[in-house]
């Protein structure tokens, strides 16, 4: 990946300059000067020239703007759908009609900048044209839906691909159910993670259920995805359509060891669905004595904090009784 500069003997110091700014920056520059003999080239030697850059600068002098091989370097670098800029030694200085629309620079900053975030764009659309064509080579549709069929079935190579062709890790399936819970539903650990690292939202609701990612893998048992949700932000007290949130769904399956682990990372049982119930009350509905255990620990822990914040309160207001001027003390008791 290079950066091609065009320029006759006037431009030579000028182009120099440039190019020592450009590998400051790390971008690497094939230099040409250039005269008549260009004209003469074939297109295949000139193709084979021009065949690594992907960024061309034409420097103008006032014997370039009225060279042919300008002209022609600017044809064929259009033709090849590379990139052009021009630079002038002064904002005022003529630039060919077939030029104006290319960008013109007489800053060296300026000019560095551009070809920077060119570079970047090309970069980034080369990325997305490799992986489209790994899909296709795989047999698969370049779609959303094909996307999340990757997710339930697994397929890491493929949702790698799909996120580098552009695809977001937000992206819902056709009815609506987010990525991460398709990921979880299938006990797909592995894309799981790979989609939470580039950027999944874990807190995401499906329109089926109502339930985010980490309700699913509550519900299933499945720690591991517990644990990869809780570690990347996903809300312990959010709750479902009907107002469950993940430890009741722990408890109300069984999943003792994923509601130990929800327990840990600070889950209320104490909070209530939409029929009143509670985590701690579905422990002593569906006889989980191991999590009520877990969950008599956190209430007991809880009411400890409580007594000991009221015994603080009360120790407090004792020593201010006792920085009380002594007379005014016996006035109130009396």
């Amino acid at each position: 990946m290079h950066v091609g500069f065009f320029f006759d003997s006037e431009r030579d110091r000028r182009a120099r300059d440039v190019r020592a700014s450009c590998v400051q920056s790390d971008i690497a520059v094939r230099a040409f000067r250039v005269g008549r003999k260009w004209e003469q080239l074939s297109s295949e030697e000139l193709s084979m020239t021009m065949s690594d850059l992907v960024h061309i600068v034409l420097f103008l002098s006032p014997r370039a703007v009225r060279s042919r091989w300008t002209s022609f370097i600017a044809g064929y670098a259009m033709g090849a759908d590379r990139a052009i800029s021009v630079f002038v030694d002064d904002e005022h200085d003529p630039v060919p009609p077939y030029l104006t629309a290319f960008p013109c620079f007489s800053r060296v900053p300026d000019l560095v900048r551009h070809i920077t975030r060119d570079l970047d764009d090309w970069l980034t659309a080369q990325i997305v044209h490799t992986a489209r064509d790994e899909l296709i080579e795989m047999g698969l549709s370049i779609t959303a839906d094909s996307f999340a069929d990757s997710v339930a079935q697994g397929d890491v190579r493929a949702v790698e691909s799909f996120l580098r062709a552009g695809f977001s890790p937000n992206t819902r399936d056709s009815f609506g159910v987010p990525l991460v819970n398709l990921a979880v539903r299938n006990g797909r650990q592995e894309v799981l993670r790979l989609l939470v690292e580039r950027g999944a939202d874990v807190n995401q609701q499906s329109n089926d259920r109502g339930n985010t990612a980490l309700m699913e893998a509550a519900g299933r048992g499945d720690i591991r995805a517990v644990r990869i949700l809780i570690e990347r932000g996903a809300e312990l007290e959010q709750k479902s359509k009907n107002g469950q949130t993940a430890l009741m769904l722990a408890v109300a399956e069984g999943f003792v060891e994923a509601g130990r682990i929800l327990l840990a990372y600070g889950a209320d049982p104490f909070v209530q669905d939409s029929l009143g119930m509670s985590a701690s009350k579905y422990a002593e509905l569906f006889r989980q004595q191991a999590l009520l255990g877990e969950i008599r620990a956190v209430e007991s822990a809880e009411t400890d904090l409580s007594s000991q914040g009221a015994q603080s309160q009360e120790t407090h207001t004792d020593e201010e009784v006792d920085r009380t001027d002594p007379d005014l003390a016996e006035s109130s008791v009396s």
